[in-house]
């Protein structure tokens, strides 16, 4: 029945296969193609009897030909933003102050506690009074981190100094460590304030001095080696107890 063979078993319809969809989808366009061939010869010969102009013919047009205008205008929109980028002025040093500036240098920090913290920092000053050992690796640390410094030292640049202090070089021995240091410790950051000073701990003999020294300056460090009586004391006691024990021995 039904056309069916009569030795074809009964059973559930099968479902068509993917490729079979696919040729199924080719018949079906080849079909609306030719179908839409038939409509357009028989206008065609329906006016043609009746004295009329054969009707213009269809344009068949490819998904390439479609797709032609939108690449065109992408292209185009491509090229308008190439060109909007090529024309803006470059970056100078003048926008060190920006806030765009300082949110791409200062980019993880911000992102670990906050924009408003790193523009407070921008806003301290430090006084490091004496370029010692750990004054030394403070600045580095301040100054990279955003903290305006100021490096504060009487005293010379020494072949001694050069172990710890890496902001001075040979040339450097005999001047004074402060303005030796500054150029490599503001070379660190362009957007830290840094300055040098020619003072020490002797610049603050009074409480009136001292007070004018520290003055602007939200933090203090100092670092310097005690020069005084008492230092010269221990070192005549350490060098009496080191003779002592030689003697013994």
């Amino acid at each position: 029945p039904f056309g069916l063979r009569s030795d074809t078993p009964a059973g559930p319809r099968r479902r068509p296969s993917r490729g079979h969809a696919g040729q199924r989808g080719q018949k079906q366009s080849v079909a609306s193609k030719r179908s839409r061939t038939r409509r357009y010869q028989s206008l065609a010969a329906a006016q043609r009897a009746s004295g009329l102009s054969e009707p213009a013919r269809p344009a068949q047009c490819s998904w390439r030909q479609k797709e032609r205008p939108r690449r065109q205008s992408r292209r185009a929109d491509a090229i308008h933003r190439s060109a909007a980028v090529s024309t803006r002025p470059p970056r100078t040093a003048t926008m060190a102050s920006n806030e765009e500036a300082t949110n791409e240098v200062y980019d993880r920090q911000i992102r670990l506690w906050g924009a408003d913290a790193q523009k407070k920092i921008q806003a301290t000053k430090v006084l490091l009074l004496g370029l010692g050992a750990a004054n030394v690796e403070l600045a580095k640390n301040l100054v990279l981190a955003g903290f305006g410094a100021t490096l504060a030292d009487d005293a010379t640049v020494a072949a001694k100094d050069l172990a710890y202090n890496f902001f001075v070089s040979d040339a450097d021995v005999g001047a004074n460590v402060a303005a030796a240091s500054l150029p490599k410790v503001a070379e660190l950051n362009p957007f830290a304030r840094v300055d040098a000073k020619d003072a020490g701990l002797l610049a603050a003999a009074d409480a009136a001095a001292a007070e004018a020294l520290v003055a602007g300056y939200g933090v203090v460090v100092v670092d310097a080696p005690s020069r005084g009586p008492s230092g010269r004391k221990n070192a005549v006691r350490r060098r009496e107890t080191r003779d002592a024990a030689r003697g013994t021995n």
